[in-house]
């Protein structure tokens, strides 16, 4: 997994941020961490306790869509 990978979340991470949802990852911290951000059919993004971007294991997400390299 890599930045600007599109992912869908294993689990519900939160209220907002529920399984199958689709978001892109915006930073790779390097030790199977991940920033996320989730976007509404809107395009707006799913804030969730003031947040817009979620760090999550990488063991939570599925790569559907690479981003080039």
């Amino acid at each position: 997994m890599k930045e600007y990978d599109i992912v869908k979340l294993k689990v519900n991470l939160n209220k907002n941020i529920l399984k199958g949802m689709e978001g892109t990852i915006l930073i790779s911290y390097g030790n199977n961490e991940f920033e996320v951000e989730f976007l509404d059919n809107d395009k707006f993004n799913i804030e969730y306790e003031e947040s817009s971007t979620f760090t999550i294991s990488g063991d939570q997400l599925e790569v559907i869509w690479e981003a080039p390299s």
